[in-house]
């Protein structure tokens, strides 16, 4: 096990909030981008090519990032069949008449104003409403997995290198963590 100094951790924790940060703007722009191709065009293509980058990603809460497009954009991620396989993809929700309960051949509104108003990261997700910490409850339990099997190998002697600064190292993280 490599053992690391605190600038090395704070300098890998600087980068990981700073790229965190221009994904996050990044995956905003691809949505707003999206949103506007649709608008104009009535294609779904964009945002159906950004949510499906980001399904590729496997680091992006998904779920937030789809709720957050049907709700902007008005559309449902619905997943379709052919011969190729199975796909998803973005369609446009159509009017209903109230009446006759069919579809009419119009779109359904936008909703430009909460799209300018949130953005997808702060966008709060029903799916997620009832249990807001799961992330960083998962987050911090990795990080006291971490702890233990360090400590661990330190009092089984398995751990190269300055001993003092991983006893100090493991110290901090176990404050931080609690």
């Amino acid at each position: 096990m490599k053992v690391f100094k605190k600038t090395a951790w704070n300098g890998a924790i600087t980068r990981l909030v700073s790229r965190t940060t221009e994904i996050k703007a990044i995956v905003q722009d691809l949505i707003e981008m999206g949103n506007s191709h649709y608008l104009t065009t009535g294609d779904t293509v964009y945002l159906t090519t950004a949510m499906a980058q980001c399904v590729g990603t496997k680091a992006l809460p998904n779920a937030q990032v789809q709720s957050y497009i049907e709700r902007v954009a008005n559309v449902e991620w619905f997943e379709t069949k052919s011969k190729k396989g199975t796909t998803k993809a973005f369609r446009k929700y159509m009017n209903v008449d109230e009446e006759t309960g069919k579809k009419l051949n119009t779109p359904a509104l936008v909703d430009e104003l909460y799209l300018q108003e949130t953005k997808w990261f702060d966008h709060a997700n029903d799916l997620n409403a009832d249990k807001p910490h799961t992330d960083a409850d998962k987050f911090l339990a990795q990080i006291k997995s971490m702890i233990t099997k360090g400590v661990k190998a330190q009092k089984e002697d398995r751990v190269d290198g300055d001993v003092e600064a991983f006893a100090t190292l493991v110290e901090e993280l176990e404050a931080l963590v609690g």
